[in-house]
């Protein structure tokens, strides 16, 4: 079968602590690639999210304006399709779409539309069924799970999915509309979920539990009885990505079990490319998920907003200072840092401003320390004051 498909990765991921929830990695691959990788056999791809998730091949595109939810996603994406296609037919929404030129033009303009949740790590398995679940008698099919909820994998038929975008446009728009409202307009055949393939991966411990079963799968049956799960370093994680109205999904004591142990600085930092075959190992490498789950962590636990911190950039300059001072210099440069983020006024902008002027720094000392080694190999120690201190 012909189809095309639209990822939705455009979600602010409030549950997660606002992190990028399309970056966030599952079994070592991360959720966006996962969505992608359930669109295989499509003709074409739009990923409807922010430009950083840029992929070889697949257009990215926002909803206008951004965070619009599902059904505002879907429209962009259509509208994406469409002109890829050559068919140059607008998202009813006032979505615009911007797309290289000289795609091909040859495909059917009623192909069907494959949709995926981005945060639904195990759609592959089910993508099969829900376009078989397509037949000429319906307008869409979806995935519903074992309680009659519907999931957000599903396919249309392109020219009802246009015609249900247009009645909801006249309703009142597209933005902000629920995806139930989406399919008050349409035939839905409902295609069931009994093995939980359609799980998404909406908090951390929803993240924990499929990276754990992914990973298990990927890794083949297991040899002698199953190990016991380890426990989390905290339950706070759980506090933090699940409304206060909802039950902890784990009620027993902490202290029944040993914690993990806490990651060093030594766990996050990646060895340069130029390191010595025989240097010693960086430690253990921590999934993108761990530590964003650390994060909110910490940032709960200290009344600090995770959304005030860009993870990346602060181990990309934690990582500087350890290539270019010293590993020790990390943690002493990690807190100076986040003292002179709070006393600037905290929230993001202090904390882009001092990572900059870290980095800064960062490199000033190592180019000044290159440029002495350099005098040092040319017959001598060069002006004083040209190496920083020894620490």
């Amino acid at each position: 079968m012909t189809f095309d498909a639209i990822v939705l990765a455009g979600g602010q991921g409030r549950r997660l602590g606002r992190v990028s929830k399309p970056d966030v990695v599952v079994a070592g691959r991360t959720l966006l690639d996962h969505a992608l990788a359930a669109t295989a056999g499509a003709r074409r791809v739009v990923v409807v999210g922010p430009p950083e998730l840029a992929r070889p091949g697949v257009t990215v595109v926002r909803e206008d304006p951004p965070s619009g939810g599902p059904v505002a996603g879907i429209d962009a994406g259509l509208a994406a399709l469409d002109a890829l296609a050559g068919d140059e037919v607008p998202g009813v929404g006032g979505s615009a779409a911007a797309v290289p030129p000289g795609t091909d033009e040859s495909a059917a303009a009623d192909a069907p539309v494959l949709v995926l949740a981005c945060d639904v790590p195990q759609a592959a398995a089910v993508v099969p069924d829900v376009l078989a679940a397509l037949t000429a008698d319906v307008d869409g099919a979806h995935l519903v799970d074992a309680e009659g909820r519907a999931q957000l994998v599903a396919a249309y038929r392109r020219t009802a999915l246009r015609r249900a975008l247009a009645a909801l446009a006249a309703q009142g728009g597209v933005h902000g509309g629920p995806v139930r409202g989406l399919h008050a307009h349409l035939v839905m055949a409902s295609v069931p979920d009994p093995h939980g393939r359609g799980d998404d991966a909406d908090t951390w411990d929803d993240v924990a539990r499929l990276d754990a079963l992914l990973t298990a799968r990927s890794a083949g049956p297991p040899v002698g009885p199953p190990p016991t799960p380890a426990r989390p370093l905290d339950r706070r994680d759980s506090m933090a990505a699940t409304p206060p109205d909802a039950t902890p999904p784990d009620d027993a004591p902490l202290d029944d079990a040993p914690l993990e142990p806490t990651p060093t600085a030594d766990a996050v930092l990646t060895p340069r490319a130029d390191a010595a075959p025989d240097a010693p190992s960086a430690g253990p490498v921590l999934r993108g998920s761990d530590l964003h789950r650390w994060v909110v962590v910490v940032g709960d636990a200290l009344g600090v907003d995770p959304g005030s911190l860009d993870v990346d950039a602060l181990l990309d300059v934690t990582r500087d200072v350890a290539h270019s001072v010293a590993r020790p210099a990390v943690p002493l440069t990690a807190f100076l840092a986040g003292y002179a983020v709070a006393t600037g006024g905290g929230g993001r902008e202090a904390f882009d401003r001092v990572v900059d002027h870290v980095g800064a720094l960062a490199a000033e000392w190592a180019a000044a320390v290159e440029a002495a080694q350099a005098r040092e190999r040319q017959g001598g120690p060069g002006p004083a004051g040209a190496v920083p201190p020894a620490p």
